[in-house]
């Protein structure tokens, strides 16, 4: 991400106590401003007063265990221009990462619908970004179904339409969450594709993957997430803090369980220095319709 992204710091050295040492100084001098910059109300270019002061706010809160409680600083990323300058510069992503790294997923998803029934209307993605991938995935899956792009940019959303004008793509602008827990449908399959989940704080996420396992049921979940090194996501509980962002690495198999998702597909992939997770779940309806995968495509890890 750019430099300006709020939730990051200094890695270390002088320049790191420095920063962190004002920063907390003028957290605790202005603690009115220091609310308004916690809640997201940060200009389009923040000063390097804020700068300082943000910094202050991330380092107290990690060093607390309550980063979730700066969320609102990630959807300030994410839904102004940086999130469309960062997308633009990434769009090489698609053949480097997904196509070259990540496209397990479309077979395991193939095969998921399949065994569930074939019966699922709507794809949404969560976090679309340049809509790409939603884009190969409606090429490639095909059916009926409709195919949505959520994103939480207006400005990248008006840029997907004209783009994708004659895809059979909709994409709409708005907080994931929201706008699942208000449009959702049964019968759907949700993703996230390339780090969306690790910007949501551990309740936004369970509170997420209940609704589709509970109201939405029977729905399929497929994520693509980045986890951090040395975390056990199946034996740890807790989701961690990780990367220069300070986003989150979720132990996404026990968050699915919890939710009352049926694990049908994972595997891990290393691409460079980062650690990614790829996992289907699948939200059965009543008569446990859904609950599993040939063997081939369930025990792959």
């Amino acid at each position: 991400m750019p430099a300006q992204y709020p939730i990051s710091l200094p890695y270390s050295g002088w320049k790191r106590h420095l920063i962190l040492g004002t920063g907390r100084a003028l957290v605790s001098v202005f603690p009115e401003m220091a609310s308004r910059l916690k809640a997201g109300a940060l200009p389009a270019a923040p000063s390097r007063w804020q700068r300082l002061m943000l910094a202050g706010l991330v380092e107290t809160h990690l060093r607390v265990g309550r980063l979730d409680e700066l969320s609102a600083l990630h959807d300030w990323v994410w839904t102004g221009d940086l999130a469309v300058d960062f997308h633009a510069r990434a769009e090489q992503r698609f053949d480097e990462v997904f196509l070259a790294h990540h496209g397990a997923i479309v077979p395991a998803l193939q095969a998921a619908i399949t065994d569930t029934g074939g019966r699922h209307a709507t794809f949404c993605e969560i976090g679309c970004g340049s809509g790409l991938v939603l884009e190969h995935l409606g090429r490639t899956l095909g059916d009926e179904r409709q195919y949505i792009g959520l994103d939480m940019s207006p400005r990248q959303v008006e840029l997907n339409r004209r783009r994708f004008a004659n895809a059979g793509l909709r994409f709409e602008a708005g907080d994931g969450l929201a706008w699942v827990l208000r449009n959702g449908k049964r019968n759907s399959i949700f993703l996230t594709y390339g780090g969306v989940l690790e910007y949501f704080p551990p309740r936004r996420l369970q509170s997420l993957l209940c609704w589709i396992a509970g109201a939405l049921a029977p729905s399929l979940v497929a994520i693509v997430e980045p986890l951090a090194d040395g975390h056990d996501v199946d034996a740890d509980a807790d989701s961690r803090p990780f990367g220069a962002e300070n986003t989150f690495s979720h132990p996404y198999p026990r968050a699915f369980a919890q939710a009352g998702l049926q694990v049908l597909w994972r595997q891990e992939v290393q691409v460079g220095k980062q650690r990614w997770l790829m996992m289907i779940g699948s939200a059965a309806d009543p008569d446990g319709r859904g609950r599993g995968l040939p063997e081939r495509l369930a025990c792959e890890s």
